[in-house]
């Protein structure tokens, strides 16, 4: 009798756990929407996607489309040789174009040769295509050292949020990974690969959308700054 009690006492204490843990995160979730939706703040976000040309390119674009939203498509140059017709759909859709490197280096690794080549080799690629000449530079993985920004000869743009659409085949992990983090200005960072997560991605932009949030590329976003080469933004 004692034992079941013990039990039956063990399973009331879980069940009361759960219901105080649950309340906790409803809290904290309203908690994010209400912050969000008092603050009067004018509100910007732009999506960038890195790793592309993909197999899912010209699907990801068309959700853009479907959205009316501008972004920002950080290209590898020896992937650009393989979907030329998708590079061409993001130039022809308004997007803006920036430079990812050629391979997809750690930077860190890499000697001044290798780092000139890279970038120099995934500009020309960009630039037979779409006869623009990217103006924004981002490191492979965010990795990099002094040395790396002397020879850059571009901005370089980072994030402040991050999706980790790489790391989860979670929707809902993915969408909370953008929502609360959430500024007043916000460079997302997703992936354009072949894992592509649309419904999150989808469900990320219906949420800023009803949050009053505008869409803008990175330049635009930038648009009252002056860029300077070789420096880190975000």
């Amino acid at each position: 009798m004692k034992k079941l009690f013990i039990i039956i006492l063990s399973f009331l204490l879980l069940y009361i756990i759960n219901i105080i843990n649950q309340k906790t995160f409803e809290e904290n979730t309203l908690n994010v929407v209400y912050n969000i939706e008092n603050n009067n703040t004018k509100r910007y976000v732009a999506l960038t996607f890195d790793d592309g040309p993909s197999i899912k390119t010209i699907e990801l674009v068309n959700l853009l489309k479907k959205y009316k939203i501008k972004a920002t498509f950080f290209l590898l140059g020896e992937r650009v040789n393989y979907y030329l017709d998708s590079v061409e759909y993001i130039k022809e859709m308004g997007h803006e174009i920036g430079n990812h490197s050629y391979t997809h280096p750690d930077f860190k690794n890499l000697t001044i040769n290798e780092i000139q080549t890279e970038v120099e080799k995934t500009q020309e690629a960009i630039y037979k295509v779409t006869k623009t000449l990217p103006k924004l530079f981002r490191f492979p993985y965010g990795s990099y050292n002094e040395i790396c920004l002397e020879y850059i000869n571009l901005p370089i743009i980072l994030w402040n949020v991050d999706s980790l659409d790489w790391k989860y085949l979670n929707q809902n992990i993915i969408i909370r990974n953008v929502i609360d983090n959430l500024e007043s200005e916000n460079i997302i960072l997703f992936h354009d690969y072949h894992l592509l997560k649309k419904e999150a991605l989808e469900n990320v932009i219906k949420f800023l959308l009803d949050h009053d949030y505008e869409f803008v590329t990175v330049s635009e976003l930038f648009k009252e700054v002056k860029l300077e080469n070789g420096r880190i933004y975000y």
